[in-house]
């Protein structure tokens, strides 16, 4: 049984696969499962894949490390996509990765050894923002002593929800409702399996190097992206409010909710000054803006905002999406 699984979606990176294969490639810790899953990219992605694990096929075969690439039947989207590759990983531990992103040499064999060490059923670490050539932000990822606190958290936007910090038991895998969306879908697998979870641990160094790509579509704000991201982070707030209510949660994690209702009415401010669109703004969450007004949480800056959506006087003309 590998000592680590780890996942990586791949579509249309046939510009950055090398970089982030040949990071995976050269860990330092050895026995690691590489699962490489296709959505049926339509670049070389998969071809320059393959030079790569031809290159290290020594190397791999000799530090115990097992490369698979598995193909989706259709292009089905990150959220799908990754749940196959997890129902396929057979590790103590499953990681993910994303296919434009790269991690330190040393990233799995310190987070593996922090979660053997402390019998720990998650290990986070901290990340940095690149644009590929300098650092734009370090993002210290972990202000919490528990899983539970991790999770309340998430909710405040304290700590980031990213999964490709985080290094899971695998038996932490169960009763899972997986997302609907890929906005938004990191937060529904991780408070899920955060809850799972009985100890954490974290190490306060930069391992993950995740690529912010300016240029990238998802980027672009247009009319059509905003209603598209919307639609598809309301699905996985579903799934997310409907965990909380489930497990009783919502008192202990009031306030949190207020922060984290309020940024997800916040996709739609580029286009809220269309009618239709403020009054799903407006109606999404019943008494969300009386409840922003009096919470200690929400900055004045963002008070003013939500006033000034009320009135229809945001957003400004230039802000808006075309």
């Amino acid at each position: 049984m590998p000592k680590v699984s780890v996942i990586i979606p791949v579509y249309g990176v046939e510009k950055y696969i090398e970089r982030c294969a040949r990071s995976l490639f050269e860990q330092t810790l050895d026995d690691i499962e590489y699962i490489f899953v296709d959505d049926c990219s339509p670049d070389k992605s998969i071809a320059v894949l393959e030079n790569i694990i031809k290159e290290y096929q020594s190397r791999l075969f000799k530090e115990h490390k097992n490369v698979r690439i598995e193909k989706m039947p259709q292009n089905s989207g990150l959220p799908s996509v990754r749940r196959y590759g997890i129902q396929l990983a057979t590790g103590d531990y499953i990681a993910h990765c994303d296919s434009d992103d790269w991690v330190e040499t040393d990233m799995y064999q310190q987070m593996y050894n922090e979660a053997e060490l402390n019998k720990s059923d998650v290990v986070v670490c901290d990340y940095v923002m690149t644009n590929g050539t300098s650092v734009i932000k370090k993002i210290n990822a972990c202000h919490a002593n528990s899983p539970k606190q991790l999770i309340e958290n998430c909710l405040f936007q304290r700590d980031p929800w990213s999964l490709c910090n985080k290094l899971f038991k695998r038996k932490v895998y169960y009763n899972i409702e997986y997302p609907k969306g890929a906005m938004g879908e990191d937060m529904v697998t991780t408070i899920q399996l955060l809850w799972n979870c009985e100890t954490l641990s974290y190490i306060n160094k930069p391992y993950y190097q995740y690529f912010y790509n300016s240029e990238s579509i998802t980027k672009i704000c247009t009319k059509e992206s905003c209603i598209n991201k919307f639609n598809q982070l309301s699905l996985n707030t579903g799934i997310v409010m409907n965990f909380i209510k489930n497990k009783k949660l919502e008192t202990d994690f009031r306030n949190a909710l207020i922060v984290y209702k309020n940024f997800i009415r916040s996709v739609l401010y580029p286009i809220v000054y269309e009618k239709k669109y403020f009054h799903i703004w407006n109606d999404m969450f019943p008494r969300l803006n009386k409840q922003i007004f009096l919470s200690k949480h929400i900055s004045v800056s963002e008070k003013c905002r939500v006033f000034l959506t009320m009135i229809h006087l945001y957003p400004l003309k230039k802000n808006r999406a075309y």
